[in-house]
């Protein structure tokens, strides 16, 4: 039971969306990073006590403004239960946590590889059917590939099979590529305590390895005024960048001298007045952006595993069809591919800034990062597609691009 007197818990960073059953909604708990493998389900009350544990509100305090939103007095039994609940998911930032964070760290320190993480969930984990899949993508994938492989590229993150057509596109893109390192900038979907963060270990998926370039890791590591090593963990369970691997392995041949270089960007777009709120200084993200900007050249590729626009009941907005928003969505992700395809890093801060991020462009941190890391790549845009989830009202958008 929870210590009304003194416990103030803290939810962790924790993925709630709601689930419409046939009782009533239902909000889905879950944790994106995998830090915990449990799922809870509450109900919209619970799911209102769960959002109120940010670590200055112990159960009094819940009981109080919840009696004044709604004009219930909830038991505090009540409270308790949700906050218990929650401790035993490891979903609060607690000791029980930080010791299961310890010990997950511990384990995967001492892997040699970075396991495949989402093989035989988001896409095949036999090899020959994956390779199949991938060449019968690509082979379909529309014909508007530039002449020259690009030196950066913007693909989807979405899982594979939802987004085919856009992963497509952008890989037919490279075909031919003779890049020797494959800069890989995905999105951590469970956030960070730092902008950046790398890890030393190769990539283990179903097609082989993708071996990590850890000369080139040391060089961009070197002076920085923090360790992106220190965030390795946030790589156990992420698919933006395994999503990119797996194609990468397969659409460009000879991996016997070919390395990658895996970078989560870690950073979210903020309103002016809490862009003093990060647990580090903005500093940190403008010296790691230009360290990588030194050592980009012409043998490395940058791809980007990034989504678009993330609208529709399960990401907040309010209860209606997200497909009634399609088009208004596809004409504002085009403006701002355009912008990106443009390398306007001032026009694309505007389209963010104009709409205080209201579509939730995910892969904002690794779009910033690739304009102020290449300003003087150009684009074309290659493809463009949306997942509709009517069982959530949900819309996520993304697409594929190539800079040269």
């Amino acid at each position: 039971m929870a210590d009304a007197s003194s416990d103030r818990p803290r939810m962790r960073p924790i993925e709630a969306f709601p689930v419409p059953r046939r009782e009533g909604t239902v909000y889905c708990f879950r944790d994106p990073g995998g830090g915990s493998e449990e799922i809870l389900f509450l109900s919209e009350t619970e799911a209102w006590i769960a959002s109120r544990l940010d670590g200055t509100r112990d159960i009094g305090d819940i009981q109080v403004e919840l009696c004044r939103m709604s004009g219930e007095i909830v038991p505090r039994d009540r409270i308790a239960s949700v906050i218990d609940r929650m401790e035993a998911a490891c979903f609060l930032d607690s000791p029980a946590y930080r010791e299961r964070l310890r010990i997950q760290e511990e384990t995967f320190h001492r892997l040699a590889k970075r396991p495949a993480a989402h093989a035989g969930i988001s896409y095949e984990a036999d090899p020959e059917s994956l390779a199949v899949w991938i060449d019968q993508t690509v082979a379909a994938a529309d014909s508007r590939a530039p002449a020259n492989p690009p030196r950066g590229l913007v693909a989807p993150h979405i899982d594979p099979h939802r987004g085919a057509a856009a992963y497509g596109s952008a890989y037919r893109a490279i075909r031919g590529s003779q890049a020797r390192r494959i800069v890989i900038l995905g999105i951590s979907h469970s956030g960070g305590e730092i902008p950046f963060a790398t890890i030393d270990k190769d990539f283990e998926i179903p097609l082989g390895d993708c071996a990590v370039d850890r000369e080139f890791l040391e060089d961009l590591h070197a002076g920085l005024p923090f360790d992106p090593l220190s965030g390795r963990l946030l790589h156990r369970k992420e698919h933006s960048i395994e999503f990119q691997a797996i194609f990468l392995r397969r659409v460009l041949g000879d991996w016997s001298a070919r390395r990658i270089v895996p970078i989560l960007c870690c950073f979210p777009w903020l309103p002016v007045p809490l862009r003093g709120s990060l647990p580090y200084p903005q500093e940190w993200r403008v010296a790691f952006v230009e360290r990588l900007a030194s050592l980009l050249d012409e043998e490395t590729l940058v791809v980007l595993g990034v989504d678009f626009a993330h609208v529709g009941c399960r990401f907040g907005d309010p209860h209606g069809r997200a497909a009634d928003r399609k088009e208004a969505i596809e004409r504002e992700d085009r403006e701002m591919m355009a912008r990106i395809a443009d390398g306007d890093r001032e026009g694309f801060l505007a389209v963010m800034e104009r709409e205080q991020d209201a579509r939730r462009i995910c892969g904002y941190p690794a779009i910033l990062t690739m304009l102020e890391a290449m300003p003087g790549a150009r684009g074309r845009v290659l493809d463009y597609g949306q997942a509709i989830e009517e069982e959530t009202d949900s819309l996520v958008s993304f697409g594929a691009i190539a800079m040269a």
